[in-house]
């Protein structure tokens, strides 16, 4: 979706009234966030992350509600739910959507606000369509997106349109009470991996870092926007040595949030010690730097192919042991599954699938949270 340029006045209004907003300033917590203005709600569940790492795992799934196998257009259905009779703890979401069209992105907008105000906790990433082949893909384009969204660069100005909208979509992101709702931003994931055009090969370590540096800037302290803690969130197959984890890493002054996204081709002993290595990594760079750690993105997907849940066990065997019997890798605040899309791509059980009784295990575990158990998330 795109729109023309703004006009200065349009420019004056918006920022004044982000300016304006009493939520976006926070005179009562301190803040271990990169935004020193962060709202307390932002603030709240940040701390709560921290607090409750090494006690608990939060289950979190992408596009949780809207659409789910087999159904569509209900807002208020999950598969997880159907399930298990609750909703994950974290809501994962993509600016992909709210760029779609007008109506996506009301829903997603709604969605959101319900997910927050039932108590749980929302992601969004950003699939993000370049400006000339409308792909978040590399294949196929012929020329090298991240410099030309930097400074000086031909889409420059439209890239900062394009954060001007997430910018706006953020302030309406809020709550019965009308404060803001805290959204854990992960942009420009997987970067260590060559599928997408910000990743490996297409640009350099130092551009990689210029745009998110950028980005952040431009979010924070230009538009104003004091509702997101920023994730960064390499590919966990694509890097061996823990220093490589740091590999295009932004810096301390703008990453709130060390994780990783992991997809397993198989279940067996080594796939499960390379997720549980990985997983060691995130957590020790989070507490040497007084931040959260996460498993942002995971899935089954047996010979990186069939996106269905193929690997027997998963959930409890590849999934909750390697972090729960680790005394590092346990501090992982949250896991975070893609969607159901289909029954040849999905990675949560529906009702009949093969892995709902192993599901029922991973719920029922004591050291799994769910939506219900939330409690004082943002106070």
């Amino acid at each position: 979706m795109k729109k023309p340029l703004m006009s200065m006045i349009w420019m004056m209004m918006f920022f004044g009234m982000t300016c304006g907003d009493s939520t976006t300033k926070s005179n009562q917590s301190v803040s271990d966030l990169i935004d020193p203005n962060a709202t307390q709600e932002t603030i709240h569940l940040y701390h709560y992350l921290k607090e409750n790492s090494g006690s608990s795992l939060m289950f979190g799934m992408h596009d949780a509600t809207g659409y789910g196998v087999g159904w569509s257009n209900d807002d208020r259905r999950s598969d997880v739910k159907d399930v298990c009779g609750d909703y994950p703890a974290v809501f994962s979401w993509d600016f992909l959507t709210m760029f779609e069209n007008e109506t996506e992105a009301a829903r997603m907008l709604d969605r959101i606000q319900f997910a927050y105000n039932s108590g749980g906790i929302n992601t969004i990433c950003w699939h993000f369509r370049d400006y000339e082949k409308n792909s978040f893909y590399a294949d196929g384009l012929q020329y090298a997106v991240v410099p030309s969204i930097l400074p000086v660069g031909k889409y420059h100005e439209n890239y900062k349109l394009s954060l001007i909208q997430i910018a706006e979509f953020a302030r309406k992101c809020r709550g019965k009470k009308g404060e803001l709702i805290p959204i854990i931003f992960r942009p420009f994931h997987e970067q260590n991996g060559s599928w997408f055009w910000w990743g490996k090969g297409h640009r350099t370590e130092q551009q990689y870092i210029d745009l998110w540096q950028f980005t952040v800037h431009y979010l924070r302290d230009t538009l104003e926007v004091h509702n997101f803690i920023y994730a960064f969130s390499p590919d966990g197959n694509q890097w061996e040595n823990k220093t490589d984890y740091l590999t295009d890493y932004p810096g301390d002054d703008y990453v709130d949030m060390f994780g990783v996204d992991f997809y397993f081709p198989n279940g067996d002993a080594l796939t499960i010690t390379r997720f549980q290595q990985r997983c060691r990594h995130i957590v020790e760079y989070a507490q040497e730097r007084d931040k959260v750690a996460a498993v942002t993105e995971a899935g089954s997907r047996k010979d990186w192919q069939l996106s269905e849940l193929a690997i027997p066990n998963w959930f409890t065997t590849c999934l909750l042991a390697p972090i729960k019997g680790d005394d590092i890798a346990k501090d992982v605040s949250f896991a975070c599954v893609w969607r159901n899309a289909s029954t040849t791509h999905h990675f949560a059980p529906y009702p009949g699938h093969s892995s709902v009784p192993d599901f029922l295990i991973f719920y029922n575990d004591d050291y799994t949270m769910f939506l219900k158990d939330l409690e004082k998330v943002y106070q």
